[in-house]
């Protein structure tokens, strides 16, 4: 088959190719629990890749398997020419630093103590790559990305509605300016109304980014 004639997404560049991935659990008397089986998945540049499965099916322990949260039984997961299953140190680091996550409650995902300029910033700072005197003009940009007031700066993450939370969320995602960006069930935490809002700016940040 020509490249022409493969589908668009195929035509795209393969930026994450996982496979034959498995995950199990050791349980009691020995035996364990196969949370995901043979998974085999390939996402490609510009383009969303959903995983559709009842609660409990394993989609969340993929993804945390993924980035590494999870140790894997078995496969692997290609990406930028090497396995993440295999990667450490500063290898796991860059890993870390290019697929980003944004998590089903964002409420739990953030230090209450801190406040927002200092939550969207702190991956940069962990990288070198942003200077105290630049934090809040850094701040300012990522909240205004994702369609907040650049003054949520000088916040707490508290006194931010859900689906405020869920865009700060992702702009922490988006603030090392990530290869991937991983949504664990980003919108099922929020009003139907906001799910739709926050579906539309993960898809215009996309095209744009």
């Amino acid at each position: 088959m020509s490249n022409n004639e493969r589908p668009a997404y195929e035509r795209a560049k393969l930026v994450l190719e996982i496979n034959h991935l498995t995950k199990k659990f050791a349980v009691d008397g020995g035996k364990f629990l196969t949370a995901c089986n043979d998974i085999n998945l390939r996402a490609y540049e510009g383009r969303t890749l959903g995983i559709i499965g009842e609660s409990g099916c394993g989609k969340s322990t993929l993804v945390r398997t993924l980035l590494r949260i999870h140790p894997a039984t078995s496969g692997e997961a290609i990406f930028e020419g090497h396995d993440l299953m295999q990667s450490k140190g500063e290898q796991l680091r860059q890993d870390r630093k290019n697929i980003q996550m944004v998590f089903q409650d964002p409420t739990a995902a953030f230090n209450p103590k801190m406040l927002v300029k200092d939550i969207l910033t702190e991956p940069l700072k962990n990288f070198g790559l942003i200077k105290n005197s630049e934090v809040d003009a850094k701040a300012a940009e990522l909240l205004e990305m994702v369609e907040l007031p650049a003054e949520f700066k000088d916040r707490y993450p508290h006194s931010m509605s859900g689906g405020q939370r869920q865009r700060l969320g992702i702009a922490r995602a988006l603030a090392l300016e990530p290869k991937i960006i991983v949504c664990d069930e980003a919108t099922s935490a929020l009003d139907v109304s906001v799910q739709e809002k926050i579906c539309e700016l993960l898809c215009r940040i996309q095209k744009e980014k």
